[in-house]
């Protein structure tokens, strides 16, 4: 989870945002101590993007809509719901929220999460020339609490924001902050400023857990789609396995451990493609068996012993039964030897 706490004037915002990621292990929550792999709020022609929730989720949903030409919260809101109704886990949580300008250049804050879309009313607020207070995201009702201590305080400046984030420090808020000043010409950031935390925070690094299962899109746009990878793998980017759905196939492909090698079938329009990359093939049913071996050897197989092989060095028929051949026109038999027993 994050939190974002910003200070509204009608032409500028002031934003705070933290940096901590959280994971939950077992229902137990840890601060996740790897390095920061993503931002929480991203700055889109001049406007701020924050996100809260799930990472998967997060992640998601700004790179689906940054490529999108249509920026307005609507169309984020719609991308939003798409993600999370492909991707959300039970108890996953997705909040966002828009920091931006109107025509008039008068701040706007616009937000919205899980929990309340359904009813499809997102909150709108209009920077005045006094200022407005906004605490959004994880700990968001604590936050307020203690910025109402320090409002005398000027917030355009870093530190006003510091001793509130410290207050409310857990494993899923603090860390250190990211502090950044919209206007509609401008925009500015700053460095990473840690915090003063809590020393009873249960920290651990999500590298040591080994991921099972993970979804994502494929793409951007109107031509991402949905893909599932599935396992650990050998620690070399192989012995995984994806199932994938791209405009006009179903696809399931898993790469062999230590080599790579695809072993794979693709569900197309036109037709049905299996590929087992310097791999044997077997097919088999009921009553009938069909394996390809690796050193390109073929073998049709009945249930009651009969076989049809095909090797490199000939071409080998085992028949449990009679056998009838039957032709309009003429049969030619030539060999070195022919041998009739």
């Amino acid at each position: 989870m994050s939190l974002a706490i910003s200070a509204s004037y009608e032409h500028e915002h002031y934003i705070a945002v933290d940096t901590a990621v959280s994971f939950n292990r077992k229902g137990i929550s840890y601060r996740n101590t790897d390095p920061r792999e993503y931002d929480k709020l991203h700055i889109l022609d001049g406007e701020g993007y924050f996100f809260s929730g799930d990472s998967i989720l997060c992640v998601n949903t700004y790179a689906r809509f940054k490529n999108q030409p249509d920026r307005s919260f609507k169309k984020l809101l719609s991308i939003a719901k798409e993600t999370y109704s492909k991707l959300a886990d039970e108890g996953d949580k997705l909040a966002f929220a828009k920091y931006g300008f109107d025509n008039d250049c008068r701040a706007t804050f616009e937000c919205m999460d899980s929990s309340n879309w359904d009813t499809g009313r997102n909150i709108f607020y209009y920077g005045n020339s006094q200022i407005s207070y906004i605490t959004y995201g994880a700990q968001m009702q604590k936050a307020m609490n203690e910025l109402d201590k320090y409002k005398s305080g000027d917030p355009s400046i870093p530190s006003f924001y510091l001793p509130i984030y410290e207050a409310v420090a857990n494993e899923g808020v603090g860390g250190s902050v990211i502090f950044y000043h919209l206007t509609p010409e401008k925009w500015e950031m700053s460095s990473e400023i840690p915090l003063n935390e809590p020393k009873n925070i249960k920290k651990a690094s999500f590298s040591d857990i080994q991921l099972k299962k993970k979804h994502t899109f494929v793409g951007s746009g109107a031509d991402a789609f949905p893909e599932v990878t599935l396992g650990e793998g050998d620690g070399n980017g192989f012995g995984k396995a994806k199932i994938s759905k791209p405009n006009g196939s179903l696809d399931v492909v898993y790469t062999a451990s230590n080599f790579g090698r695809e072993r794979s079938v693709r569900f197309k329009d036109n037709g049905i493609t299996l590929i087992s990359d310097n791999g044997s093939f077997t097919a088999e049913s009921k009553d009938f068996k069909f394996i390809a071996t690796e050193n390109g050897s073929y073998q049709l197989g009945l249930s009651n012993g009969s076989t049809f092989e095909l090797k490199t060095s000939g071409l080998g028929i085992d028949i449990q039964g009679d056998i009838n051949i039957k032709a309009t026109g003429n049969i030619k038999m030539n060999g070195a030897r022919i041998d009739l027993n």
